[in-house]
């Protein structure tokens, strides 16, 4: 009778408690861009959209060489190819877990390496929307995260995160 009735109880259970949390989802995101494999190339394309719709493309390589154990240090580079206003240009970012990340901007126009503060992280990035911080990444414990919608697409589990900054050093209440 006491097996029987452990069991029902655990049967109607809400499957909530089997979900998995919004930090496990950002923290599984995180490992699976930062830390996949010990190296990552990609040739990417940023579309910058003014409010009155005119656009303006800006193309990349990003490499990534990581170093040690999942979550070990990191070099990041992103190289600019186009526009000509942008082309040469090289953000570099090395990562540390434990703490501030050292960023560094090569400008080619003016020949100048431009080292970016730990406090100018949230500065923009190359004149774009995003940060330094947006594009070398942020801690997942800087930031407060909630399930807000989970589906499957294609067959595949997605989640829709909602995640708030617990300290006032963003210019966004959450992203």
């Amino acid at each position: 009778m006491i097996r029987y009735l452990i069991f029902l109880l655990a049967a109607l259970l809400p499957f909530e408690a089997f979900a998995i949390s919004a930090e496990d989802v950002m923290k599984k995101s995180q490992a699976a861009f930062l830390y996949q494999g010990k190296d990552f190339k990609a040739r990417v394309m940023m579309k910058l959209i003014s409010k009155s719709g005119q656009e303006r493309i800006r193309e990349m390589t990003m490499l990534r060489k990581n170093y040690g154990e999942t979550g070990g240090d990191q070099k990041f580079f992103m190289y600019f190819f186009q526009p000509a206003d942008v082309k040469d240009m090289t953000f570099m970012v090395y990562k540390y877990p434990a703490k501030d990340d050292d960023r560094w901007l090569f400008v080619p126009a003016i020949n100048m390496v431009r080292r970016i503060a730990a406090q100018d992280k949230t500065s923009s990035f190359v004149g774009s929307d995003f940060t330094y911080e947006d594009v070398s990444g942020r801690d997942i414990q800087d930031d407060t995260h909630a399930l807000v919608k989970e589906e499957k697409l294609a067959g595949k589990d997605c989640y829709v995160i909602k995640s708030t900054p617990k300290a006032g050093d963003v210019d966004y209440s959450y992203k």
